[in-house]
């Protein structure tokens, strides 16, 4: 059974910053060309991301769709 931690509230900010300038950094390099292809962006979905990143344990493994 996995252990209980404290949600660090603090931590996930800081976490869904940096999700929201990567992401305004990836849509201002589509709008420039350097991204071929379509792109769908995450913004707004910061909250959702950053709570399963905290959950994931060393042995959890991810799988992003693409």
């Amino acid at each position: 059974m996995a252990k209980s931690r404290r949600f660090d509230a603090a931590r996930a900010y800081r976490m869904m910053v940096r999700m929201r300038l990567v992401e305004e950094a990836l849509i201002q390099a589509w709008a420039d060309g350097l991204v071929p292809g379509e792109y769908h962006t995450g913004v707004g979905e910061e909250g959702i991301n950053a709570g399963i990143v905290l959950h994931l344990e060393g042995e959890d493994a991810m799988a992003l769709d693409a």
